[in-house]
């Protein structure tokens, strides 16, 4: 761990690198459903409930973790407790 504040550098142009990947990636797949729909004029009812309803699943999972990981990394990083060892083997399993 460093002692004092370190500049970014490179890691800032990864985080914006990734990003952008993502950004891509996302708005990527809406243009697909619309290419696939032979234009974006001619998406159903159904395809736009589904669009939705799929960015809403998205923001609210991304915002309830985030939400929940914060204070959980915030302890984990400044605390000593029983059972923290546990929880951060739980957490890393998935890994």
């Amino acid at each position: 761990m460093a002692r004092r504040a370190q500049p970014l550098g490179i890691a800032t142009g990864l985080g914006l690198g990734a990003a952008a990947v993502t950004l891509a990636l996302a708005l990527g797949t809406i243009a697909a459903v619309a290419w696939r729909a032979e234009g974006a004029a001619r998406l159903g009812a159904a395809d736009l409930a589904a669009v939705r309803f799929t960015l809403l699943q998205a923001l609210a999972s991304a915002a309830l973790s985030t939400l929940l990981a914060v204070p959980v990394a915030r302890a984990l990083a400044r605390r000593r407790f029983p059972g923290r060892g546990l929880l951060i083997t739980l957490l890393g399993a998935p890994f």
